[in-house]
């Protein structure tokens, strides 16, 4: 399936995609437009050809093909991959439900928390002492923090916890296998705290 998966990926135009929904201009290699996830009036959301992503200077929202489906159209990750390959003209080998369907549960988890650190590191109050600390101290800047979409796990015990139980309606056993968070007793918390987050990529763009 991750074959079937990267396959449709370099199938998949995302110029000819994004430019369905939105209205992108020519920018060198590049091609710009207005946001679509955040109200601007100078263009700073960036579809790159070559690598195939889109990235916002704006608001920071960055992916691929099946990302841009997911925040834009609300799909999740089994639907994007259906209507691309669709699309694109591939067709889609089945593999066993439930392996896949945990396995996907256990990635949008990973996702989503390095979002959640690199909100919390570049626009949180919680993260503004750690991004002192990252401009000063690590020789990091603001471009390479986004790219890398570099994060902060704050100190609160479990501010990732509560993120995705009460606002992604994940379960506590699902937080534990992603390696998010650990179980203390009965206590979920979350596994990191007070430092900063370098997450890892697969081609998919997730963590």
């Amino acid at each position: 399936m991750r074959d079937q998966v990267e396959e449709v990926k370099l199938k998949t135009d995302i110029v000819s995609l994004i430019g369905e929904h939105v209205k992108l201009s020519k920018a060198g290699k590049h091609y710009k437009s207005l946001c679509p996830f955040h109200s601007e009036k100078t263009p700073s959301f960036i579809v790159s050809p070559e690598m195939q992503i889109y990235k916002c200077f704006g608001c920071s929202v960055s992916g691929d093909a099946f990302t841009f489906l997911e925040e834009y159209e609300g799909m999740d990750f089994p639907q994007a991959l259906k209507f691309l390959a669709d699309r694109v003209g591939v067709k889609l080998v089945k593999t066993s439900g439930p392996a896949m369907g945990e396995k996907e549960i256990l990635y949008q988890i990973n996702e989503l928390a390095a979002k959640f650190y690199h909100y919390i590191l570049t626009s949180h109050e919680a993260g503004k002492k750690a991004l002192n600390y990252a401009l000063s101290n690590r020789g990091l800047d603001a471009k390479t923090i986004d790219e890398f979409s570099i994060g902060y796990a704050p100190e609160n015990q479990s501010s990732l916890v509560n993120f995705l139980i009460h606002k992604k309606n994940f379960k506590k056993e699902d937080l534990v296998k992603s390696g998010v968070a650990v179980d203390l007793r009965g206590r979920l918390v979350d596994r990191f705290r007070g430092r900063l987050i370098f997450p890892l990529f697969d081609h998919r763009g997730g963590e």
